[in-house]
């Protein structure tokens, strides 16, 4: 599965409480990225903290994603390199009170 130049690598969608951890594994050809997501609503702007806790494991804090009808960014995030080619995501939530869905497509820069 491809959108655009990309190669689809990991979906996850999940429902996940404001301030509790969500956890999961993304399988990346030979490789396993593991990702803690969080949701934190405060008085701050809107945006994404990326933290690696390890070479494989990267925290992501979604802060005052609190749209019922949908976020997402304005362009595809980049994450890294896995194998020489760049690993993307594209996140699009939905908070409805304390509640946050989120889908959550993995991208990888196709071989050239």
């Amino acid at each position: 599965m491809t959108i655009g130049d990309k190669e689809v690598v990991g979906f996850v969608s999940m429902i996940v409480p404001n301030n509790e951890e969500a956890n999961f594994t993304v399988h990346i050809i030979d490789w396993e990225l593991n990702i803690t997501l969080v949701f934190v609503v405060d008085d701050g702007e809107q945006h994404i903290e990326m933290t690696p806790l390890d070479t494989n494991h990267l925290k992501m804090i979604f802060k005052n994603f609190t749209n019922s009808l949908g976020t997402t960014l304005k362009d595809i995030g980049e994450i890294g390199i896995v194998n020489n080619r760049k690993l993307y995501y594209l996140p699009i939530t939905y908070s409805v009170g304390n509640m946050n869905r989120i889908d959550i497509q993995f991208l990888l820069e196709q071989k050239k």
